[in-house]
């Protein structure tokens, strides 16, 4: 459960602005959607070829890992990019790429592992226990401030930028690096200040803080964004599912109940400045009285998402590998509609621009739009061979092209819209980092090689 928000939070984050789920308040570090399975398969005929603009090997690179249910663990060259250019740390520089050429721009020396985001021409680099800013066209340093304790968690959001340090939430402004405000004694940051998460929503400011287990669940905490004045705290919850008209919709987690009864998503509504509760609402894929004791083949849900007024739990059967999508409207949980697009699906992403991606595990195990007001509108990729010989490795949304990486080297873009594709590129990888789309450049991270392509027009917002 703790690794589902912690994904679906994943989903939801845009770093960009590129990628993002339409309605979510969440604006933290993320990526957008990747989805990993062993037992997919498409294959393409007749889409044309792209010929990528410029190819840089990223071999040597600083790497980052990070973990999700579908993938486990990964390691992918560390880039990120803003408008017009790459940035990535390699014999220890950090360097700048221009998108359109491949050149590089800038380099500025770094010491040990970073980590860095770029936000409104800011570019932050921190290290273990020194944050820097730099000027992101130029690479000079507009600030720094350096701490005795280590650096943690850091995120960027808007124009702030929240870290941990020591026991102290700190929040500093990201162009002239001037701390706004902070908060000491924290609960749970002298434990494990890498359990700490935060979010933005209009004048408020979330952190999760604490463990997720078997007998425990983290807490929330709210703060005003300007001020730093604690609004409220509440025990055993995760971070917004949503934020809409000034309330808070806080999923709830009781150890107990997640054992005995699976299938039961809480989520209470709290008002956003004053935290009070306001009204509590249960979705149950399950009957009200039944327990794993009395009926063990229950329905348990996996993701979840919020999209106009519409919660979307995927749900799957506790000893079978029957699947199923549940839609509730977010005010009326007994309001259900619950469909099986076949035996099995996996959801992959979404909803995104009204649509939900998702893989068909039979008819040869089609990728599928499924367009939340009409019906199904297949991808245009014919299966040949083998329905498992080329496993998907990466699937992004960005603007209006949905991009996907397989396992034995192809990479295919295509139309949200329409569901054709546009074009596609034979690589020599078998596993795709993020893509990214900077300015009107696409650039796709295949292994350890970054590739440039001109966007297609089609492709754009």
């Amino acid at each position: 459960m703790r690794r589902f928000f912690a994904l679906l939070l994943l989903l939801s984050a845009a770093a960009t602005g590129q990628g993002v789920h339409p309605r979510t308040f969440y604006d933290g570090r993320g990526e957008p959607g990747r989805y990993s399975a062993r037992d997919t398969g498409v294959h393409d005929i007749g889409v044309p070829a792209a010929t990528p603009l410029w190819g840089l090997d990223l071999r040597g690179a600083l790497r980052q890992e990070t973990w999700s249910p579908e993938t486990g663990q990964v390691s992918d060259p560390y880039v990120v990019s803003d408008s017009r250019r790459l940035f990535f740390v390699r014999a220890g520089k950090l360097r700048a790429l221009g998108a359109r050429t491949g050149r590089q721009l800038w380099t500025f020396n770094v010491t040990g592992p970073v980590r860095f985001e770029v936000r409104a021409g800011s570019l932050v680099v921190v290290g273990q226990r020194s944050v820097y800013g730099l000027n992101a066209r130029t690479g000079r340093v507009r600030w720094s401030r350096s701490y005795r304790a280590p650096v943690e968690t850091f995120s960027v959001h808007r124009d702030l930028l929240t870290f941990i340090v020591g026991e102290r939430l700190v929040v500093t402004d990201l162009a002239t690096g001037r701390e706004r405000w902070r908060v000491r004694g924290l609960y749970g940051l002298t434990r494990d200040p890498h359990h700490a998460v935060t979010a933005v929503a209009g004048s408020v400011l979330f952190l999760e803080l604490g463990y997720y287990s078997l007998t425990s669940s983290p807490d929330v905490f709210a703060f005003d964004v300007k001020t730093g004045e604690q609004l409220w705290r509440v025990r055993s919850h995760f971070l917004p599912l949503s934020v809409a008209d000034g309330k808070v919709y806080l999923p709830y987690d009781d150890a107990l109940t997640r054992q005995e009864r699976p299938g039961r998503l809480t989520l209470d509504v709290l008002e956003l400045r004053s935290g009070r509760r306001v009204g509590q609402h249960v979705y149950n894929l399950n009957g009200s009285d039944q327990t794993v004791y009395t009926t063990p083949d229950l329905w348990n849900y996996g993701r979840a998402a919020v999209d106009g007024g519409i919660l979307y739990l995927e749900a799957h059967k506790l000893s079978s590998r029957r699947t199923g999508l549940a839609r509730f409207r977010l005010e009326d949980p007994a309001a259900a509609a619950f469909v099986q697009p076949g035996a099995r699906f996996t959801w992959l992403a979404g909803p995104y621009r009204g649509k939900l991606f998702v893989l068909g595990r039979q008819d040869k195990k089609r990728l599928l739009i499924c367009s939340l007001t009409a019906p199904t509108l297949p991808i245009r990729w014919r299966g040949t061979g083998p329905v498992n010989v080329n496993p998907v490795s990466r699937l992004d949304l960005l603007g209006n092209g949905l991009y996907v990486g397989h396992t034995d080297g192809h990479f295919y873009a295509a139309n949200i819209r329409t569901g054709r594709t546009v074009f596609s590129f034979q690589t020599d990888t078998r596993n795709f980092g993020p893509t990214r789309v900077v300015g009107n450049t696409l650039v796709i991270q295949a292994g350890s090689e970054l590739l440039a392509f001109k966007l297609p027009r089609t492709l754009e917002r």
